[in-house]
C-alpha cells in the first residue's frame, strides 16, 4: 500500500500545495503525498483512490494529507473546509481517519459525507459505521447507516446526533491536531 493517494479524476481549477509551498494544477494519475494539500474551486472536483478507499472532494474544499506520523490509523486526512464524500474499505483494524477542526472520524468500513462550514461541522453515514470523537467535549459516538452527528462551532456543546447512533464511553477533551 502506497503512502499517498492517486488522483483518478481532477477537473479544471483543482490544485495541490506542494511541500515547497506552491499551488499547482492537479492531473489524473498523479500521486498526492503526505504533506500536500488539495483545494478545489467553485466548480472543480477531485477523486482520490488509495487501495480500497476513496475520497470525492467537492467544490470549494480544502483537504490536507498530514506529514506527521502521529495518527490512529494508517491513512489520515485533514478536512479543513468544504465537503467531501469518503468510502473506506472494511477491515478489522482502524485504518482510515478523517480529522476536522472540530472532531475526528475513524472509518469502520463505510461511506460517509463530511461538511465543514463556518458555523457547524456535520458527518452523515450512508453505509456501514463511523466512530466520531468531538475534540471539545470528548463525546464519542458510533454512527450507523442513516445517522449523522453535528457540532455547532459557537456553542462547543458537543455532538448532536440524529438517527441510529450509539453513545460510547466519552474520552478526555483534546485539541484538534489540525493547525
Amino acid at each position: 500500500q502506497s503512502d499517498g493517494w492517486t488522483v483518478t479524476r481532477a477537473t479544471k481549477g483543482s490544485e495541490k500545495l506542494t511541500p515547497a509551498g506552491e499551488w499547482v494544477p492537479i492531473s489524473k494519475d498523479e500521486l498526492i503525498a503526505a504533506g500536500e494539500s488539495i483545494r478545489t474551486g467553485n466548480r472543480s472536483r477531485v477523486r482520490l483512490q488509495r487501495g480500497g478507499s476513496s475520497i470525492q472532494i467537492r467544490p470549494n474544499t480544502l483537504i490536507r494529507l498530514p506529514a506527521d506520523g502521529v495518527q490512529l490509523a494508517d491513512a489520515k486526512v485533514h478536512q479543513l473546509m468544504g465537503r467531501a464524500w469518503y468510502e473506506g474499505e472494511k477491515r478489522q483494524e482502524d485504518h482510515f481517519e478523517v480529522g476536522t477542526p472540530y472532531f475526528a472520524a475513524v472509518v469502520k468500513g463505510t461511506e460517509f459525507d463530511v461538511s465543514v462550514k463556518t458555523d457547524f461541522t456535520r458527518l452523515s453515514v450512508r453505509r456501514g459505521q463511523v466512530e466520531v470523537n468531538d475534540y471539545d467535549s470528548g463525546d464519542l459516538v458510533l454512527l450507523n447507516r442513516g445517522a449523522r452527528a453535528e457540532t455547532p462551532h459557537a456553542s462547543r456543546a458537543g455532538l448532536e446526533t440524529k438517527g441510529n447512533a450509539e453513545v460510547l464511553e466519552p474520552t478526555a477533551a483534546r485539541a484538534s491536531d489540525i493547525g
